[in-house]
């Protein structure tokens, strides 16, 4: 019986039983979620509304509690604050939070979140380097996509919580910078429902709509939908005219909460999504021209290619479906509370790239190559917590955790693909010349074999991962004002890996009996304690101090490209195994509140990292077989330190006959690698150049110097039930290195986005921008304009009209 379906039986069995307990203990909220409770707004002597902050109720530890207790640096967006500011992705998230930000490729999908410069492992089958959870559930992991939040992970959100250093013990997998925690809206108790329909930039026509059902003070329903189509874009092909980044996507989720007895809650999830879209050849930076223009008869005598154009003629996209679901079982045992969370996600993924559109010579241009990729991926998990009530002195937490991953990923690289098709096997490559190459007077057989053997390759990897965590927390109120927190993980993951690869597939453009094939498999098993201990001393009313050291862990893996064997480079530079990465944090912050309108939080911290995973790349190959390429390499390369201060400002207060809140937020770090080296060599002679280059002293790749964001939210009474509603935030990243070496500096980043519209308590009419200043930077940035760069997207507008009921 599969593990999901055990889990599923366990959670199903605790809700049935405690169905029948007949307890008289308070409901409780279930696991992961987290909300605000607002207070009423009290008067002045002259009757004017007093704006009050609300509380707000986190479960940052696994256990609801205030905010201010949480003895760690933190960021909360409750649901109003979400569709304020139009957050519907992990970029639009970022633009809002203080040192959060993502290694941008364009298009979102291999997008990959970084806290505090943590996560940057842009390999196949690399762990996350920072935690990303759906109610409380690890939800990345694989290759095509896995890196980030699907955009339906931002609809109906209930709230998020941005948890910034080491959270080893409570999230446990790759939380070294943190987790993020995205919670879905819970069914609700009364009948409501919403429609919304927006129109932008590119054609962009979307609408969702969502209905809660309560059937009775026990059991809710609450459903939605959503649907996405874009029809124009900004990218063009200078070949073909075509649009290149055009967009569909649809989602549905279905949620039950049930509470069969006053001392069971049953919540279970039900979702779906599926996404189809431009790859990242469409952002990318390609050579302006061919030089000169060597092109087959009968097409263009040479390419005209800008900012938005590209000389791409085969289609490249991304298409991704993701199914989620979680069942989450609370039980109130009495001085106890039993709670279960099962969950399984899956991911099919596929992408189609054209790459002779980035070839460095003439010939290289004129065969016609692709590079098709498939993946199945899926993750089972299954959680069991027992947890003390509230009401004493000391509050406990014990819990064991199971987590399995089987991933399947296909790639081939090939000329004349069999085009918008998955790949499904060596039998998909041709086995004629292209019919360009036939007819050109300067594509000689020896130019295509240079070319062939680069071009021609099948890759078909596999993953399957077992892990296995137990987890403890205690909390101490050693008086009233004190309270101390001790909290310890184990976590081990057994990791199996599997690849065959073909290389240099015979063909009429390759000599006779050169195919190579190569498989490997491997095992290895990394294992990590990762405990914490904090205090938290409220030293005034509503001021607090906390102090807090915590560990970290990313457990190791494989590098999915190993070169090109007996090159004299592959086997010194592009290691098999990669080791896990340690972190251990110390940190200080204060928080508080100011009256009764501002809320503050301020922190310094330091990381000290062992076995610290760096990227590089290095060529492979002969230039006597003519299989020279670049592979990118992930190896584990000396320590590092890290430290910084950030912090965050939320105010709400009378302005202007209205409400005015900001919110500003600032993170500025700083830290280098101590000891480690990288390989480097020249594509000429990839092996008598192999050198080792010291990072030694060098700053820690892609760590952002600074990270700001800042918003403004006014609501002004026009009478009646209406509020004129506008809003405006920015965003800034500045500093910070693209490479190990520090040799390629990243692209500064100022983001303007507003917003102006009317809203009632039933209807909602909002003109919004993002980017509206047209700011244009590299996000990813070029080591020269040859270089695979890719622009950020321009400035984007919509309308949007929703009605609630």
């Amino acid at each position: 019986m599969s593990a999901t379906r055990i889990g599923l039986l366990m959670s199903a069995g605790l809700a049935s039983v405690g169905a029948f307990s007949g307890s008289a203990w308070a409901q409780s909220v279930p696991p992961g979620q987290t909300g605000s409770n607002e207070r009423p707004a009290p008067t002045d002597a002259a009757s004017d509304p007093v704006v009050v902050l609300d509380t707000v109720v986190v479960t940052a530890r696994r256990r609801e509690e205030r905010l201010e207790d949480v003895p760690a640096s933190l960021s909360y967006f409750d649901s109003q604050y979400i569709e304020d500011l139009g957050v519907e992705s992990g970029k639009d998230l970022t633009r809002i939070t203080p040192g959060l930000y993502v290694i941008d490729n364009g298009s979102g999908f291999n997008d990959e979140f970084l806290i505090r410069g943590e996560g940057a492992a842009r390999q196949n089958n690399a762990e996350t380097g920072s935690g990303l959870y759906r109610n409380g559930v690890f939800v990345p992991g694989g290759n095509a996509g896995g890196r980030n939040f699907v955009p339906v992970d931002f609809f109906d959100v209930g709230s998020v919580t941005v948890l910034r250093g080491p959270q080893g013990s409570f999230f446990g997998r790759n939380a070294l910078g943190g987790a993020v925690n995205i919670v879905s809206q819970r069914p609700k108790e009364q009948f409501e429902g919403s429609f919304d329909v927006e129109y932008g930039t590119n054609e962009n026509l979307s609408g969702e709509a969502i209905l809660n059902v309560p059937v009775s003070d026990r059991l809710q329903f609450r459903i939605g939908a959503l649907a996405v189509e874009q029809s124009e874009g900004f990218y063009t092909s200078a070949i073909t005219g075509e649009v290149l980044d055009q967009e569909q996507s649809s989602a549905f989720r279905a949620q039950m909460a049930w509470q069969p007895s006053d001392d069971v809650s049953v919540n279970l999830m039900l979702e779906r999504a599926d996404e189809f879209g431009p790859n990242v050849i469409a952002f990318s930076q390609i050579l302006p021209e061919n030089d000169p223009p060597v092109n087959p008869p009968g097409s263009p005598s040479g390419y005209s290619v800008g900012r938005f154009e590209k000389p791409i003629d085969t289609a490249s996209f991304f298409d991704r479906s993701t199914e989620t679901n979680i069942l989450e079982v609370s039980w109130d045992l009495g001085g106890i509370t039993l709670q279960s969370t099962t969950s399984q996600r899956t991911r099919d993924a596929r992408t189609q790239s054209e790459v002779d559109a980035f070839g460095n010579n003439k010939t290289a241009r004129l065969v016609p190559t692709v590079a098709l990729g498939s993946e199945r991926f899926e993750r089972r998990t299954q959680d069991l917590r027992l947890l003390s009530n509230e009401g004493g002195a000391i509050d406990w937490l014990v819990g064991f955790e199971y987590n399995k991953v089987d991933s399947d990923f296909g790639t081939v690289r090939f000329a004349d693909a069999i085009q918008n098709n998955a790949f499904e096997g060596s039998g998909d490559v041709p086995s004629v010349l292209p019919s360009a190459c036939t007819v050109a007077p300067t594509c000689t057989l020896a130019q295509i074999q240079t070319v062939a053997r680069n071009a021609y390759r099948a890759e078909d990897s596999g993953i399957d991962d077992t892990s296995y965590a137990a987890y403890a927390a205690l909390s101490w109120r050693v008086r009233n004002d004190l309270q101390a927190s001790f909290d310890v993980r184990f976590n081990q993951d057994d990791k199996n890996f599997a690849l065959d690869n073909v290389f240099r597939l015979d063909n009429p453009a390759t000599a006779p009996n050169e195919q190579l094939t190569r498989s490997v498999t491997a095992s290895e098993t990394f294992s990590s304690w990762t405990p914490s201990a904090s205090i938290n001393w409220q030293w005034a009313d509503n001021h607090y101090l906390f102090g807090r050291i915590a560990t970290g862990a990313r457990a190791g893996g494989f590098n999915n490209d190993l070169g090109e064997p007996g090159d004299g480079v592959s086997d010194i530079a592009i290691p098999l195994v990669y080791d896990e990465e340690f972190v251990i944090g110390y940190e200080a912050g204060v928080r508080g509140r100011v009256g009764r309108g501002l809320r503050y939080n301020f922190n310094v911290y330091r990381n000290d990292k062992q076995g610290v995973l760096v990227n590089y790349s290095v060529f492979a190959g002969t230039a006597v077989t003519n299989t020279i390429r670049n592979v990118g390499v992930l190896a584990s390369s000396g320590d590092s330190v890290q430290f910084g201060v950030d912090g965050e400002l939320t105010a709400r207060f009378n302005f202007a006959g209205g409400v005015l809140s900001p919110r500003l937020g600032f993170s500025w770090a700083d830290g280098e690698y101590e000891g480690g080296s990288i390989f480097s060599n020249a594509q000429s002679n990839p092996a008598t150049t192999l050198t080792t280059i010291s990072i030694d002293g060098r700053r820690l790749q892609r760590l952002r110097v600074w990270t700001s964001a800042a918003s403004l939210i006014w609501r002004f009474p026009l009478g009646g039930d209406f509020d004129l509603v506008s809003t405006a935030s920015w965003r800034g990243e500045y500093g910070g290195f693209e490479d190990p070496q520090n040799n390629n500096e990243m692209d500064d980043v100022s983001l303007f986005d507003a917003s102006i519209g009317v809203q009632s308590q039933k209807w909602r009419l909002v003109l919004s921008g993002k980017n509206i200043t047209d700011a244009s930077y590299f996000n990813i940035s070029p080591g020269s304009l040859a270089f695979n760069a890719q622009e950020n997207q321009p400035a984007t507008w919509r309308i949007a009209l929703g009605y609630r009921f």
